[in-house]
């Protein structure tokens, strides 16, 4: 799947980062959006996602979706209220 975003060396930090952004962005536009179908085929493969959504019976699948949805939403809450206090002074 690398080869397919243009990494070439995956033990290099900047391409390894960036490859993987492509990736989710691919797979954001590939589930029409749903993050949390696109975070669990980045965890497992979009292939079994594709197969059987969030039906995929793993608990390590739903607790990665679950951790990354919180991380996504606390920073996200955290960014907006800087930005207001930025705008604030």
């Amino acid at each position: 799947m690398a080869a397919a975003f243009r990494v070439r060396n995956r033990f290099d930090v900047a391409e390894n980062i960036r490859g993987g952004v492509a990736y989710l962005a691919w797979l954001m536009d590939y589930f029409g959006g749903d993050m949390r179908l696109a975070v669990a085929g980045y965890n497992v493969g979009y292939r079994r996602i594709l197969l059987h959504g969030l039906r995929y019976r793993s608990a390590e699948v739903h607790g990665y979706v679950r951790r990354v949805a919180d991380l996504y939403w606390r920073n996200r809450r955290d960014t907006l209220a800087r930005l207001e206090r930025r705008e604030l002074r």
